[in-house]
């Protein structure tokens, strides 16, 4: 099978879109374009660099030629010449030639002679679709982008209408992000996956009683529910609180607390080293509107680590704790009351069972479940 993936910038981070690619069957022929963005840019240094950035590749010499197998028995990645002003008629004509051009070049190159499958992450896609050639065409829907921060809510609203009237398959990744409307005819529950041969690098023993340490990795922002770590560092100051990643925001106060570290972000290959002697995991995410859509990746990875692992009560993840060992509570004392029972009682055995109950949610599942509901479209 053929595909053209919209996803995000292939290599950055490990989003789901680069996970589901890196599973599908091997034999299947993938042409990645990076991100086309989702939002217009603003008169800020990064977006004026950014926009410096985009108009030096759309003069720049055509380098679709480049190949990077990455892996895979054949996978091409377009790095693609677009204006981000996806709402202005001017760009978006122009942004439909170069992408037209730039990939039927790239599946002339790859051998792709019939109209491929399009998967897109995003759905500013919706506006080009004429641009592109494809045979079907699959939505990934991953969060409910309107209410991301910095971003476009009409260029999202105005988009989704247009991908959930076109497209032939919505993917959800959480059940309140299913379409409603004509588009739940056509909507289909696709999970997080994970990775459990990564993660099973991360030893089985648990770390000594003394070194105490729970443990999240992600992005630091607005969706941390601060003042629950507030009170867990405070309640527990035997605890060492440790937090890696990139920050977006982190109130001053919590950074500056005894037994909190902040570290810098690392690699997906790295992570397992990484978090090797944390004594158990968590998601303090507030939960609210902006989090109700949210899946995260962390918690299948963590259980995957073999650490016990607890959150606040996301639907996803309440959902998911009805059927793997998830402890979830938005209560500090709760929080506290939990660590004490983990560190009293985790064990080779409990962590390899909780490896065990995860590994149905495989990316390479997921990959299958995706491909086979394509053709089931046929």
């Amino acid at each position: 099978m053929d595909w053209i993936v919209f996803g995000d910038d292939w290599g950055v981070h490990p989003s789901t879109t680069q996970h589901l690619v890196r599973h599908l069957h091997r034999d299947d022929c993938v042409l990645w374009v990076d991100s086309i963005g989702m939002r217009a840019p603003q008169f800020r240094r990064a977006d004026v660099l950014r926009i410096a950035k985009k108009l030096r590749s759309i003069a720049a010499p055509d380098t679709v030629s480049s190949i990077d197998v990455s892996g895979r028995h054949c996978f091409a990645r377009l790095a693609p010449k677009v204006l981000p002003w996806h709402r202005r008629r001017t760009p978006r004509r122009i942004n439909s030639r170069l992408l037209s051009r730039d990939i039927k070049r790239k599946l002339a190159i790859l051998g792709i002679s019939r109209p491929p499958v399009l998967l897109s992450a995003t759905p500013v896609v919706a506006h080009y679709l004429d641009a592109v050639p494809h045979s079907r065409l699959c939505y990934l829907r991953l969060d409910d982008y309107t209410k991301f921060t910095g971003g476009d809510p009409k260029l999202v609203r105005e988009s989704e209408a247009r991908m959930f009237d076109r497209c032939d398959v919505v993917f959800a990744t959480a059940r309140t992000l299913l379409p409603p409307g004509p588009a739940a005819a056509k909507a289909i529950y696709l999970p997080q996956g994970v990775d459990s041969e990564h993660f099973a690098r991360v030893p089985v023993e648990p770390p000594p009683a003394s070194r105490r340490t729970l443990g999240f990795f992600g992005l630091l922002d607005e969706r941390v529910d601060y003042d629950l770590v507030r009170r867990v560092a405070a309640a527990a100051p035997d605890w060492q609180l440790e937090f890696v990643g990139p920050v977006r925001l982190l109130p001053k106060d919590v950074e500056a607390m005894a037994n909190v570290a902040v570290l810098p972000p690392v690699s997906f290959d790295d992570l397992p080293r990484a978090i090797s002697h944390w004594s158990a995991a968590w998601i303090p995410y507030t939960v609210c509107d902006v989090t109700e859509g949210v899946n995260p990746l962390k918690v299948r990875e963590y259980l995957a680590a073999g650490l016990p692992t607890l959150s606040t009560p996301l639907p996803e993840v309440a959902a998911l704790a009805e059927e793997v060992e998830i402890a979830i509570t938005k209560e500090a004392s709760d929080v506290v009351r939990w660590l004490e029972h983990t560190v009293a009682n985790d064990s080779a055995a409990g962590r390899r069972k909780r490896r065990s109950s995860i590994e149905p949610h495989s990316w390479r599942q997921r990959a299958a479940d995706l491909r086979r509901a394509v053709e089931e479209l046929s």
